[in-house]
């Protein structure tokens, strides 16, 4: 009996993660996150999250990534989100790749859903020194207390941006108002001519 040919390679999640975040940086993918869900969540053991500076960026970057599964033999099992081009999420079976334009992901914020999940990669601009772990399960206390800083400083800096942008539109002059021309009157025929 012969055995059976596997048709993917039989890779390790954490080295996989680390394939996925290179080829995703290869490309210009910014902000690159991965976090270990293992034991926290059921539909994966990692999840990779991206963002993109435009559609054509991001389908780029997915279509990258799935060239190089074909390649590499790494398995891939569904796409969702190509054609819009905002959120496109990749399912490499045991690791998520999330590719987001910056609006969609500021407004999701999937970070925020595994707040304490072992950090594997941060290549977030602005990003919370990460402490050493030696498990999973470990706390991460002090990232976490980094993550919340950095979140403040973002939302004070919004704030700040939203508060000058609305005082600067009031001080703003109004827009005057057009001085309306009037049409010269057509000339009218001289009276008494009645032919």
């Amino acid at each position: 009996m012969k055995p059976i040919e596997k048709k993917f390679k039989d890779i390790p999640t954490a080295e996989k993660v680390a394939t996925f975040v290179g080829w995703l940086e290869e490309k210009k993918g910014r902000d690159v996150l991965a976090l270990d869900l293992a034991g926290m969540n059921a539909f994966a053991e990692s999840i990779i999250i991206v963002t993109a500076g435009s559609v054509r960026h991001a389908q780029g970057l997915a279509d990258h990534v799935l060239g190089m599964c074909d390649d590499e033999k790494i398995e891939f099992l569904r796409m969702e989100g190509y054609q819009a081009g905002q959120w496109i999420l990749l399912d490499c079976n045991d690791v998520i790749i999330n590719v987001f334009q910056t609006p969609v992901r500021e407004m999701f914020r999937l970070e925020s859903l595994w707040s304490d999940a072992l950090v594997l990669h941060d290549g977030r601009e602005l990003a919370p020194p990460v402490e050493a772990a030696t498990t999973s399960a470990g706390t991460h206390s002090g990232v976490r207390r980094m993550a919340g800083k950095v979140a403040g400083a973002r939302a004070a800096a919004v704030t700040a941006k939203r508060a000058a942008t609305s005082s600067a539109d009031a001080d703003a002059e109004e827009p005057k108002p057009r001085a309306r021309t009037r049409k010269p009157a057509a000339p009218k025929a001289p009276e008494g001519d009645d032919q």
